[in-house]
């Protein structure tokens, strides 16, 4: 019996063994077929060609899912989107979180930090390149953080947005004057060529085996990727200086000018049509299902038919826009100090979101959530999902003298409500100064804050509202008035003519 018993338990045991691997071998394969599935954003505009297009759900809301605090300012650098992993620079260091909690896995330390560049994910490699005084470009491992290649450029500028294909970086710098085009080994950071004298070039885009960008001479160059050699320039008609950007769509280059929005033919670089506007566009165009939308330096968004240049619909923002437009899910995205939501179609708004700063940085979509680095506040942002969280009531009125005198400490005060009872915090906004995110407040609890004016003539004093998940107010404002001081003039001069005692001397004489 006992003998029985144990040849039974040894066959259940084998069973059990060989069924075991195999349930874990399939949960694997449903979980890497399950990430195949997901449209991640890997690089900056999402792909080779700078579509801006996503497969991926855009969410319906303006929820806050997190927001997380970098160190530094967040300049035009969009974060990338792979595997569950947010990767993003700011003036000082680079970073990788988890996309879905916003949770820091890792933080690297940047000299000078990441200004114009958005970085690009491929193969476990993150690439990028630094902001104004280094001029590196950087190669870092995307689980650890740690460099695994690092090539400096003869010049110490930004350098811009890489682009990676057949085993090469193609990525642009500034410096050494007028500026380069580069193609480095994806591996090694050797060189494989350099395109030279072009006038800062921007982010290149690739089709076809040839590379595509525009640069601050206002031209548009088509160069082939494996060698360097140029095939086509077309130029426009600019007058400033800022970089040319373009998207790639239907065998067609789509390039934001000096004057207008330029469609250009793929083969031979000659001109389509052209949309002209009053304003530079900073932005990179974005195209989908036949439109293509951009933004020109105004507070304004187009659609324009891809084929024709006909414009669909306009829709006004209240700041203008140098911030990237990104598709997703029928819904146009985009941000300027408030992030808007759009019907893709029509142009009609479904949400928006007041930020606390302006924005640069473009808009990631990826797995049904869309995020955006806030400029001078740091702040990097998580939008999606449902929630029943009401936002913080706008303050009715700030509290305060209306006329100071400058620099004299001055109280305000403000108070306001949560429909859910939500702790507040909130940030004060005056000259050219913030207080930050001051809290946790209960609600109706009255706040207060002492500030100085430096400044004479008409000041604003704003203050904005964020609950504990995010949600926020709209600003309040408050104008204050800061007189010119005749004593302080008094006292300047006093103080000039003790510096120059014979000037003194001399006024004394024409005076008497």
């Amino acid at each position: 019996m006992k003998q029985t018993i144990l040849i039974l338990g040894i066959i259940f045991l084998l069973i059990g063994v060989s069924i075991i691997p195999s349930t874990a071998i399939n949960m694997l394969i449903n979980k890497s077929t399950m990430e195949e599935d997901i449209d991640w954003w890997p690089m900056f505009h999402h792909d080779l060609n700078h579509t801006g297009f996503s497969t991926s759900t855009g969410p319906e809301t303006n929820n806050v899912l997190w927001a997380y605090q970098a160190d530094d300012i967040i300049e035009s650098s969009s974060p990338a989107i792979v595997h569950n992993r947010i990767f993003f620079g700011d003036n000082s260091n680079f970073y990788c979180l988890d996309s879905d909690t916003g949770e820091q896995i890792w933080k690297k330390s940047i000299p000078s930090g990441i200004g114009m560049s958005s970085p690009a994910v491929e193969n476990g490699k993150v690439y990028f390149g630094a902001s104004v005084g280094n001029g590196d470009i950087y190669c870092l491992n995307v689980s650890t953080g740690d460099i695994i290649w690092k090539y400096q450029t003869p010049g110490i500028s930004d350098v811009y947005s890489p682009a990676v294909y057949d085993g090469k970086v193609f990525i642009g710098a500034h410096d050494p004057s007028p500026g380069c085009m580069y193609c480095l080994d994806a591996d090694t950071g050797e060189e494989i060529w350099i395109f030279q004298n072009i006038d800062s070039p921007g982010s290149p885009a690739l089709s076809n085996d040839r590379i595509y960008f525009g640069s601050q001479d206002f031209n548009v160059y088509c160069l082939y990727a494996d060698n360097g050699t140029k095939i086509w320039t077309y130029k426009t008609e600019g007058k400033n200086t800022y970089s040319i950007r373009i998207t790639i769509y239907d065998d067609k280059i789509y390039a934001g000018g000096d004057d207008g929005l330029y469609c250009l033919d793929i083969d031979e670089g000659d001109l389509v049509w052209k949309y002209p506007t009053d304003d530079r566009i900073y932005s990179t165009p974005c195209t989908a299902n036949g439109y293509v939308y951009f933004a020109p330096d105004d507070p304004q968004l187009f659609c324009l038919d891809a084929d024709s240049g006909e414009k669909i619909w306009d829709f006004e923002t209240r700041i203008p826009i140098k911030s990237s437009p990104a598709y997703a899910d029928g819904k146009i995205y985009i941000a300027c100090g408030i992030v808007y939501c759009l019907d893709a179609d029509s142009g009609e708004k479904i949400w928006d979101f007041v930020t606390t700063s302006g924005v640069i940085s473009s808009p990631v979509i990826a797995n049904g959530k869309v995020y955006i680095g806030s400029r001078d506040d740091g702040e990097m942002l998580c939008f999606g999902g449902e929630s029943d969280n009401k936002p913080p009531c706008t303050p009715e009125r700030i509290f305060g003298p209306t006329t100071v005198t400058i620099d004299v400490e001055c109280t305000f005060n403000t108070s306001t409500y949560d429909p859910d009872g939500d702790q507040l915090y909130y940030k004060w906004v005056w000259e050219l100064d913030e207080s930050g995110w001051l809290g946790p407040f209960n609600s109706n609890e009255t706040v207060e804050i002492n500030i100085n004016f430096y400044y004479e003539g008409t000041n604003s004093l704003k203050v904005i509202v964020k609950d504990s998940n995010h949600a926020r107010s709209d600003w309040a404002e408050l104008e204050v008035r800061v007189p010119r001081d005749k004593t302080l003039e008094s006292t300047i001069f006093f103080r000039f003519l003790e510096r120059y005692p014979l000037l003194n001397l001399l006024l004394q004489k024409l005076i008497i």
